[in-house]
């Protein structure tokens, strides 16, 4: 599984639970470490779906669901 396919199941699994806007309880460190990813790449997938407008970040506690 890519980064961006196991970002994008992490996001769409909490919007399922929460909404399309919602606050992520855990901070990048720990979505990378439960993602089996480096917190780099982990960053990296979440700005490239920022800068395609797929989702916004409000502040750094908060993601919604654009597209």
């Amino acid at each position: 599984m890519t980064a961006q396919i196991a970002v994008a199941k992490l996001l769409l699994d909490l919007a399922d639970r929460r909404g399309a806007r919602f606050d992520v309880s855990m901070s990048r460190r720990d979505m990378a470490d439960h993602l089996g990813l480096t917190v780099e790449e982990a960053c990296r997938v979440l700005s490239r779906f920022a800068e395609a407008r797929i989702i916004a970040i409000p502040d750094i506690r908060q993601i919604e669901i654009v597209d």
